[in-house]
């Protein structure tokens, strides 16, 4: 059975992001850097907002219910 993977050269080829032949991909592969771990750290900061604005309204209604600065 022959190998059909995208590497030709098994030592270029990276366990984590494939067979990316350019220098930023074997640099980020050499410290375990993935492409789906750059999509989250590029996604967390609009997710804190999101956390930050539900706590926000939370914190709202509750004052509002409990009569807190009435």
């Amino acid at each position: 059975m022959s190998d059909k993977g995208c590497c030709k050269d098994k030592s270029a080829c990276c366990s984590i992001m494939g067979c990316g032949g350019d220098v930023v991909t074997k640099a980020l592969c050499k410290v375990g850097i993935s492409t789906s771990m750059l999509v989250t750290l590029t996604l967390l900061p609009w997710a804190w907002e999101g956390v930050v604005w539900i706590a926000d309204a939370v914190r709202s209604i509750w004052n509002m219910v409990s009569g807190v600065g009435v």
